[in-house]
């Protein structure tokens, strides 16, 4: 794509977006592809920065809203997703939260971005003021768009472009790492003493979301509910290890609180610090035998190999 501006209307934005998208599927990318890439993506985050409302859509009535753009009800949702009728009754209803499965069906049938129905929200809020705010945030949208771009149609046009741009975005790369544990709780408290934090949102009595940043997550699952997932027995990992997981910080003292808190939750070290000059490094088994590195890197350090030079 020749001579590149800045985007003026929504045709405009989805042909960059689509642009983009085709050319980060190419597998072996050149460099005028690669500055091409870089500079779609500052015009399209500019585009979302001035068009799209900074007010969250309430996950509930986001999901209605969709449900009555496909014309789907309930039953048929249920049936085409696999979502347990129950739970997406209650769900609607607002008697219950979006699980980590829900979400991602959600978000695949709907071809919509997970973080639309990944956002925080009062559960058992009246639907009177849920939708109340859910309409507000739409005049919001109306507003943007309205300023921005001269479209015709309705109402329901015009929150349905804002849903595209939800689902063209490229998605944050994250991390999830599923661990087998024996006692949910005890591990959760375990992971907190070492640093991580419990996603309430994404926790139930089968699995605890334990949060090490916005990009790394740790899902400690029940054997019943890891077994879910994979055909292959669940290894002994006090008696075996499968992995090695590390986790950097920013000094060493940082490295010596996250271990010591961790042992004095019960944990194990298996072995003494180890020092490589540039880096320092302790191990932490938790009771399920998975094994943590935790180390502190200073790169101004690293040998560089090269001889003195005389």
């Amino acid at each position: 794509m020749s001579s590149l501006k800045v985007i003026k209307s929504i045709e405009q934005y989805h042909i960059y977006c689509d642009e983009l998208e085709r050319l980060t599927s190419i597998e072996q990318s050149s460099v005028e592809n690669e500055e091409e890439i870089e500079l779609l993506t500052v015009l399209i985050e500019k585009w979302d920065e001035d068009h799209i409302a900074s007010a969250p859509l309430h996950p509930v009535e986001l999901l209605k809203h969709l449900m009555e753009m496909h014309d789907i009800n309930a039953a048929a949702l249920s049936e085409n997703t696999g979502i347990d009728k129950t739970v997406l009754s209650k769900i609607i209803n607002n008697k219950k939260s979006f699980s980590k499965e829900v979400i991602r069906t959600l978000a695949n049938y709907f071809k919509v971005k997970q973080e639309a129905f990944n956002r925080p929200y009062v559960i058992g809020e009246s639907n009177e003021t849920v939708t109340q705010q859910f309409r507000s945030t739409l005049s919001l949208i109306k507003e943007k768009e309205d300023k921005y771009t001269t479209l015709p149609g309705n109402l329901k046009n015009k929150t349905s472009t804002t849903f595209d741009n939800l689902t063209i975005q490229k998605m944050a790369k994250q991390v999830f790492i599923n661990l087998a544990v024996k006692d949910l709780q005890k591990s959760m408290d375990f992971y907190t003493a070492l640093g991580f934090t419990n996603n309430p949102q994404f926790s139930d009595d089968t699995g605890k979301c334990m949060v090490w940043s916005d990009d790394i997550f740790v899902m400690l699952l029940s054997h019943e509910k890891f077994a879910g997932f994979t055909n292959k027995p669940i290894a002994d990992t006090k008696s075996s290890i499968g992995g090695l997981f590390s986790l950097s910080v920013d000094s060493v003292d940082e490295v010596n609180t996250i271990v010591d808190n961790g042992l004095k939750a019960g944990g194990i070290e298996p072995n003494e610090m180890r020092d490589y000059g540039f880096m320092q490094q302790r191990t932490i088994e938790d009771f399920d035998g998975h094994t943590w590195e935790v180390f502190y890197m200073d790169i101004s350090k690293f040998p560089t190999g090269q001889p003195d030079v005389q």
